[in-house]
């Protein structure tokens, strides 16, 4: 069972550089406290592996632990520890009566162990608004939304969204009232999981927008189909911007000024991961900005993202390549003809990954390689105005 998630500061005082955190844990009642009889997790987090956050696993349930941390730094040498947090683990109710109350925008960790285990969580919702419900991690999840009664809305085994497809996603227009989410494990139950939930209010207009800012990203559902999204976006000065969508719609993205002159307009972007998403790139002065999210059809709604980037050019040689950001964006320019430009993407585990490229205006063709040039193990399709690369990559930089 995993320690319920315990944050840490991103950098003790006198410590820079960091690159990596060791957690370590002992039983709150242990006698001999010495450093040898602690528990090591040497490198529980390395940089870019997200949120400062781990979940430490076989541990006994109702039994308190106490935890620390300390910063790694480039030169491989290790802080000192820091204060002890104490948490006990306790496996989440395996019935609607017995089950752990969440709130909207909860993060939750959990286990299901042994193989049969079922998780229950209780769901309060005080107003009728939109709803992502999935876990993240490395277990295959299985997810069902129950009503108060304990009849099932809806369930869902695999979500198909990255990082791991097998992973459930659940969306819904939840009414006020009670819910219930039923968590269970479809094969091997040795990984923990997360469970999110999200909470969404639905924008109609530029007066009552979500902010969307620059490098970053925001989401949104489409619902019912002929639902209209707004997005604002402020820029401090002039930026060659892209913004996109992704997720289950079949959306089309305007681009407005403030006083809502339409800019630009796309319907299909055909990037990797959504290419029936809109994709907008334009050169924009500062100011504030306005972006419309709406379904090409009827027969299409659900949850989606969008990402607003700005575009910097990249190096023309592997030494200047641009880093990416798993599920960011970026892009450059072919000039002159024959240009190369170089990105790289480092992975600190074993990640399923989807990557590629196009073009409205130029044929563009890429290649995937690993740190000694390798061609990187993974599927590929090209066509004139757009390649796209997909598989599961090992540690490493590509």
């Amino acid at each position: 069972m995993a320690i319920p998630h315990l944050p840490w500061p991103a950098a003790p005082a006198g410590e820079t550089g960091i690159t990596a955190y060791d957690v370590r844990h002992i039983d709150t009642s242990a006698d001999e406290t010495d450093d040898a009889n602690w528990t090591v997790e040497e490198d529980a987090w390395e940089d870019g592996g997200g949120s400062l956050a781990y979940a430490v696993t076989g541990l006994t349930n109702d039994t308190e632990y106490d935890v620390q941390v300390r910063a790694v730094d480039e030169n491989d040498v290790d802080g000192a520890w820091s204060a002890t947090a104490s948490a006990t683990p306790a496996d989440h109710g395996n019935t609607q009566a017995a089950a752990t109350t969440v709130t909207a925008d909860a993060r939750v960790w959990g286990a299901i162990d042994p193989a049969d285990d079922e998780d229950y969580f209780r769901l309060s919702v005080s107003r009728t608004t939109d709803y992502w419900i999935y876990t993240l991690g490395d277990l295959d999840t299985v997810g069902e939304l129950l009503d108060s009664g304990g009849m099932s809305i809806d369930i869902n085994d695999r979500g198909n969204v990255l990082p791991n497809p097998d992973n459930f996603f659940l969306w819904r227009k939840l009414q006020t009232g009670t819910y219930y989410i039923k968590i269970t494990g479809y094969g091997p139950t040795d990984e923990p999981y997360v469970l999110r939930i999200r909470e969404f209010t639905d924008t109609t207009s530029r007066s009552n927008a979500a902010t969307l800012n620059l490098n970053n990203s925001a989401s949104g559902t489409i619902d019912p189909e002929d639902d209209q999204d707004y997005f604002k976006l402020e820029l401090s000065e002039t930026t060659e911007v892209a913004i996109r969508a992704s997720g289950f719609p079949d959306t089309v993205g305007q681009l407005q000024r403030s006083n809502g002159t339409v800019i630009a307009s796309n319907d299909d972007g055909y990037l990797p991961g959504g290419r029936r998403n809109f994709l907008i790139r334009e050169s924009l002065n500062a100011g504030v900005y306005y972006v419309k999210v709406s379904s090409y059809d009827e027969r299409s709604d659900g949850p989606y993202s969008v990402y607003a980037a700005a575009i910097t050019e990249p190096g023309s040689v592997k030494a200047d390549a641009q880093p990416l950001i798993l599920g960011g964006m970026a892009g450059g320019m072919i000039d002159p003809a024959g240009d190369e430009d170089y990105f790289s993407l480092t992975l600190t585990e074993t990640t399923y990954v989807t990557v590629g490229g196009v073009s409205d205006v130029t044929n563009v063709s890429g290649g995937l390689t690993d740190e000694n040039d390798m061609s990187a193990p993974v599927d590929s399709v090209h066509f004139d105005d757009l390649f796209i690369f997909e598989g599961r990559l090992d540690a490493g930089t590509y």
